[in-house]
């Protein structure tokens, strides 16, 4: 679904992402993680999209009209047309198929709040929706197809080798210090260096660019004159289960730099960092 989609919708969506993360009077489920929230905004979009492309007609339709007209179980076809729809023309995973049930699931409770919320003390009470019981339904299907679905990608074809990822990273160091180029072209080649020399020291999956925030999670220690990547349990998805994480210090390799400018804006697929890098003067 394209940004010239219909004020109503977009402010609507806006309401469920923060319905999904606010936590309200009379709310029977608690609030969930704003990265999670993301997730599931970006798969109603691409469903929302198919579904107006399929039906021009709800162009002017709210969440209810377009996918779920009432809390019935047969309110699910729409979704369930989705899904095939994923499957046979575009070649999408079980796993993926498991994570669109799950944000059209939120948006189905989102939509029939009013019939749940504060009359039940517990999210059982959303089993009592027809929607709720079939969406979910399919939600574990997809789950059972993708713990014996083999990959659909060529892991040969997928990933570089470390070595070769280490040499791209070199290269990409020299090009980030050519003098050519405007401010902004310099900034993207400093961009495009830091993040994969980051990622290069930081194996951890949930230490990603996107999850560094400057002077909150991705701090200088003035102590030990390097730069830290800092996480606490609400910073990364999986954070209740494992806490606060350790501090990780950047190699010495990123450290001999000086950040004179860093700045950081979200934009709907990921985190964007322009920098300008000078070397430090002895």
């Amino acid at each position: 679904m394209q940004k010239d989609a219909p004020p109503l919708l977009w402010a609507e969506l806006g309401r469920f992402e923060r319905w999904m993360t606010t936590e309200s009077y009379g709310q029977v489920e608690p609030p969930i993680r704003a990265a999670t929230a993301e997730v599931y905004v970006r798969l109603l979009r691409l469903g929302l999209g198919w579904a107006l492309t399929k039906h021009p007609h709800k162009a002017e339709g709210d969440l209810q009209e377009i996918f779920f007209p009432d809390s019935s179980r047969d309110s699910a076809a729409m979704a369930f047309e989705f899904l095939q729809f994923l499957q046979t023309e575009r070649g999408a995973a079980s796993s993926y198929q498991t994570n669109v049930c799950r944000a059209l699931t939120k948006c189905a409770k989102f939509v029939y709040r009013n019939q749940v919320d504060g009359q039940d003390s517990s999210a059982d009470g959303y089993k009592e929706l027809g929607v709720i019981r079939a969406l979910q339904g399919l939600q574990k299907r997809c789950a059972k197809k993708a713990s014996v679905a083999g990959r659909i990608s060529d892991e040969q074809q997928k990933w570089l080798s470390w070595p070769e990822y280490l040499r791209a990273v070199s290269i990409l160091k020299q090009e980030a210090y050519l003098p050519e180029g405007t401010a902004k072209h310099r900034a993207q080649r400093f961009q495009r260096y830091l993040i994969c020399a980051v990622l290069s020291c930081i194996p951890d999956r949930q230490r990603t660019i996107r999850e560094l925030e400057l002077d909150r999670t991705f701090v200088f220690d003035s102590s030990v004159g390097c730069w830290m990547v800092k996480h606490t349990a609400d910073d990364y998805k999986t954070g209740k289960a494992y806490g606060e994480r350790p501090p990780l210090a950047l190699p010495n390799s990123l450290n001999p730099v000086s950040y004179t400018h860093l700045r950081a804006h979200e934009t709907p697929e990921h985190l964007v960092c322009r920098l300008l890098l000078e070397k430090k003067k002895s």
